[in-house]
């Protein structure tokens, strides 16, 4: 865990093919790093509490080879192949450039960590929302679409400058 934490120097890190576990915060606080190349042969990203990547402020890109068995990335934003996951949207990101296919259902933990945009439009097919997905992000407001049934705890912890948020009547679960 946290294998390379608080490593200021690197600017982009390519994580060699012959890795395929990561652990939990193995970039955590890397704040110079723009770009992170993760293995062909790695079999998820780390999510939540967990995540892979924390508190990298310059992050651009998580990239992933195009023949990934499990992962993609799309304009640096990582997802399961099927687009149905989102995992990591990379912190140095100001705000949506594109937006998200509606083909999410699930948007991980972690996975707008302290997210610089005051606003997002979430995909209509959205059903969860993970443990700190937004934590720490500029949100001023958020409209949930009608089909997200759970928000788990800690999901919009201290976004300070969130006003309004918008529960939809479909929603049966808001974790503690």
């Amino acid at each position: 865990d946290e294998a390379f934490s608080y490593c200021y120097g690197f600017t982009t890190f390519k994580i060699p093919d012959s890795v395929t576990i990561v652990g939990n915060k193995a970039f955590r606080y890397c704040q110079n790093l723009v770009t992170l190349e993760l293995s062909a042969n790695m079999e998820t990203a780390a999510t939540g509490n967990s995540s892979l990547v924390e508190d990298c402020a310059a992050l651009q890109a998580v990239l992933v080879p195009e023949d990934h068995a499990y992962l993609t990335s799309v304009d640096g934003v990582l997802y399961d192949k099927q687009l149905t996951i989102l995992y990591i949207y990379p912190q140095g990101k100001s705000a949506m450039t594109t937006p998200i296919p509606d083909t999410v259902h699930t948007i991980e933990g972690g996975a707008f960590y302290r997210y610089q945009g005051t606003s997002i439009q979430l995909p209509a097919n959205l059903r969860y929302i993970r443990s700190f997905a937004f934590a720490y992000s500029n949100l001023e407001s958020v409209l949930l679409p009608a089909n997200v049934q759970e928000i788990n705890e800690s999901a919009f912890q201290n976004c300070t400058s969130l006003s309004t948020f918008v529960i939809p009547d479909y929603t049966t679960t808001i974790a503690k």
